[in-house]
């Protein structure tokens, strides 16, 4: 990628300006306050765009240190860009209430979204990596912690991928937060068959209470019924006893009647009627002693009411017999049931398993990522050191050829098997390190052609070492966009024979 052109249309102090950029060394001069900065500046707004802050933090912002100072509503501007020898131009309102942007390629007029076609021109960079790497301002080329986290995130997605498309932050964060939710699934599935197991067991203690009863009640009912059996026996067996048998009578009629028969008469008329005169004095004499036998009316009364009631009471027990039959069979069948559910319960089920096989998958996945990050950033971090050591021996005429640096994007250098503390370098040399660093992470990042920003960066280099980082800026592929306010390095430039293409602001 590289910048073609801009027209600024009206941005802080400048308007209506129209600037051209060539591949290579383009040099954007300018004395104090002529407007290099605010140029500087505008790139990253047509770029990022310009996002206002809230509270008091607004009033320092871009969006309000570079309003327009002439006509502030009209606040807007236009930049050319080529990526794969194709032009895309982008335009930008930044007033307030009229925000608007244009994305399009200028060969077929193609109209493209902003906020996903031109990530994928820019090749991943974002406005935190602009700061960190290709856009370097006066005395800081120091970068922030956030570089380091993402410079491991992008070797880790380099390294899978072969591209950008993995990052290792937010793939750990998106395993870590899916094992948290594994978890949470896990215990919110133990803790809802905690309860339904609590409820089975609950329950069974409710049923097994009601067959105990019921056991219980049939086993009184067993001895009730025998009772009212007996009762109704020894009531049958009263009711249906004869006071004199029929056998008796009988006899005595055919007794009776063979006297009458046989004996001659008229004999045979005296003795049957002695006959009959005696089975009628036996006869009362048998109902005379029933009848002593026999209770008061009243009591007569009351055991026929005690009778019927008894055999009533037996028939009602045996219904409830057959009743209580049936209720403990079904209370015997629903505890058989619970019982079985509660057996269930026992065993793992398989989704506690798959919830169990996901949370070692993504247990193991994270372990991996780590381990497999770790390797990489190693790997990355020799080429990172090899690169700034190449960088930084070309500044320093190869003063300084052995860099290291770790994952937190701390440096160190070596000079003649002596390790250095980079704080005790002079300050020239600190910003030509730190230069190196940031150079070295565009070039690893987002290859060789990437364009650099310098606002001001060799204020601190004396002419020999500016002279080396001239002639590097010249060698290297990508296009450089230099912004001074000396004429230092166009002289220099010159008599190195550099091509330079010089803006006057």
């Amino acid at each position: 990628m590289k910048f073609k052109s801009v027209q600024v249309k009206n941005f802080g102090k400048l308007r209506e300006r129209d600037l051209r950029f060539k591949a290579g060394l383009n040099i954007i001069y300018g004395e104090n306050e002529a407007g290099k900065t605010t140029l500087h500046t505008f790139l990253k707004g047509m770029l990022f765009g310009l996002k206002r802050k809230r509270g008091l933090a607004s009033k320092t912002d871009d969006f309000s240190r570079y309003k327009p100072w002439e006509m502030g509503n009209y606040y807007a501007g236009s930049l050319k860009l080529e990526h794969e020898k194709m032009t895309y131009v982008i335009n930008r309102s930044f007033s307030e209430g009229e925000k608007e942007t244009r994305f399009y390629r200028l060969e077929d007029g193609k109209e493209l979204d902003v906020e996903s076609d031109l990530p994928r021109i820019l090749e991943g960079l974002t406005e935190e990596t602009y700061d960190n790497t290709i856009s370097i301002k006066q005395l800081s080329a120091r970068t922030d912690e956030s570089l380091a986290a993402y410079f491991n995130d992008y070797a880790t997605g380099y390294y899978l991928s072969g591209g950008r498309d993995i990052h290792y932050e937010a793939a750990f964060h998106y395993l870590a937060e899916k094992g948290k939710q594994e978890d949470k699934e896990i215990r919110v599935a133990v803790e809802k068959r905690r309860k339904q197991k609590e409820a089975i067991e609950a329950e069974m203690t409710y049923v097994w209470r009601d067959v105990h009863q019921l056991e219980e009640e049939k086993e009184a009912l067993a001895e009730s019924l025998k009772l009212a059996k007996k009762e109704e026996d020894n009531y049958i067996q009263k009711t249906h006893k004869w006071r004199i048998h029929p056998v008796e009578i009988l006899i005595f009629i055919a007794a009776i009647i063979s006297l009458f028969i046989f004996i001659p008469r008229p004999w045979n008329y005296v003795i049957s009627v002695l006959a009959l005169l005696l089975s009628i004095i036996y006869s009362w004499n048998r109902l005379k002693v029933a009848k002593t036998e026999t209770k008061s009316e009243p009591e007569k009364v009351l055991e026929e009411i005690a009778g019927k009631k008894e055999v009533l009471s037996y028939q009602e027990l045996m219904w409830k017999r057959g009743r209580i039959q049936e209720e403990l069979q079904d209370k015997k069948q629903q505890y058989y049931n619970l019982k079985e559910r509660l057996e269930e319960f026992a065993e793992i089920s398989e989704l506690r398993l798959r919830q169990e096989r996901k949370k070692e998958a993504v247990k193991l996945a994270m372990e991996r990522l780590s381990t497999l990050s770790e390797e990489i950033r190693v790997k990355l971090e020799g080429s990172l050191s090899q690169r700034i050591s190449e960088i930084l021996g070309k500044i320093t005429a190869d003063k300084y050829t052995r860099i290291s640096v770790d994952e937190k994007m701390q440096i160190f250098i070596y000079s003649q098997d002596m390790r250095i503390p980079i704080e005790q370098l002079s300050k020239g040399t600190i910003e030509q390190v730190y230069f190196s660093l940031r150079v070295a992470i565009t070039e690893i990042m987002f290859g060789e052609g990437y364009p650099l920003l310098l606002d001001d960066t060799f204020v601190y280099y004396d002419d020999e070492r500016l002279s080396s980082v001239l002639a590097y800026l010249a060698e290297r592929k990508g296009q450089t966009l230099l912004f001074t306010c000396h004429k230092r390095e166009g002289r220099l430039a010159e008599e190195l024979g550099i091509d330079v293409n010089e803006i006057k602001m």
